[in-house]
């Protein structure tokens, strides 16, 4: 449990906060689509604009009131289930939640203007290289190789993730980064529920670990990708590709009027569409779009 209750923590976390990401991408879609002079905007540069650093109280403060409640929980319960007397690994992983608590002290403050905006990233950022530390340790004294090398992985996960979420406080206009830190928050849940499975459940083979470590570095990165291509925002560019296939599609069905000589009806040209293979149901439908 004491690999599976943290893990989970920040798998879900990560997740959550790329799925955050995402719905306020499409905020920015649907505030767009209403406004034609915000067409011709890029949408990275106005969602980190608005976005980064986080600037909105109510997330701060639940974010923090999640972390610090979610830390107390799992530090309580591992001075509860602890043996008798002295207990390094209990030590260890409560060290591991307190760097955490932190980070929802930080979020708490942020979220009332008692510290400055991405103190709460920066804690995570200090939260990661002392985790490195501890894992890597952790690592070096398993007896077995494999349990050793999952360990091992893990603190240069963390290292990668405290590199690239300074990066994204230090250059807040760069949205990849941003998202990446989350990305690898989430591969970091996922790595030490995986490790908790070797020590309980499956068994791993040495040469096979690193493999395994990079199929998940790519599945993470091909499921962001497949999501912001069909459920994040459309271009400018294609949105206004599109407005040029509606009209395509209007004139296709309509003759401009060019002459009112005459009293014959006909003079009025409205395409029968029988010559596009429309039916009446197809044109009803056209007007209703």
């Amino acid at each position: 449990m004491g690999h599976f209750i943290p893990g989970l923590c920040f798998a879900a976390l990560g997740l959550g906060l790329l799925l955050l990401a995402l719905w306020r991408f499409r905020q920015l879609t649907w505030r767009n689509r209403t406004d034609n002079n915000q067409y011709q905007r890029k949408y990275q540069e106005e969602f980190a604009t608005l976005h980064i650093p986080e600037k909105d109280p109510w997330f701060l403060k639940w974010f923090g009131i999640l972390c610090t409640t979610g830390t107390t929980v799992g530090s309580l319960y591992e001075i509860w289930d602890k043996d008798p007397g002295y207990d390094p690994v209990a030590l260890t992983h409560c060290t591991l939640y307190v760097s955490y608590f932190i980070i929802g002290i930080c979020s708490l403050y942020e979220s009332v203007g008692r510290l400055p905006l991405d103190t709460h990233r920066v804690a995570l950022v200090v939260a990661c290289i002392v985790q490195s530390g501890i894992w890597y340790a952790h690592g070096t004294m398993k007896q077995l190789p494999e349990d050793g090398t999952l360990h091992i992985l893990l603190s240069f996960i963390n290292v990668a993730t405290a590199a690239v979420v300074a990066y994204s406080i230090r250059y807040t206009d760069s949205v990849v980064a941003f998202l990446s830190g989350w990305a690898l928050l989430l591969l970091q849940g996922i790595w030490i529920v995986l490790s908790g499975m070797y020590e309980c459940c499956i068994d791993l083979h040495a040469h096979d670990i690193a493999t395994i470590l990079a199929l998940l570095c790519l599945t993470i990165l091909l499921g962001i990708v497949l999501v912001a291509v069909h459920c994040g925002p459309s271009s400018p560019s294609l949105l206004l590709k599109r407005q040029g296939q509606g009209q395509a599609k209007f004139q296709s069905h309509f003759t401009v009027l060019r002459t009112t000589d005459g009293d014959d009806d006909d003079d009025i040209l409205i395409d029968d569409h029988a010559n596009a293979g429309d039916t009446d149901a197809e044109v009803a439908e056209f007007f209703k779009k």
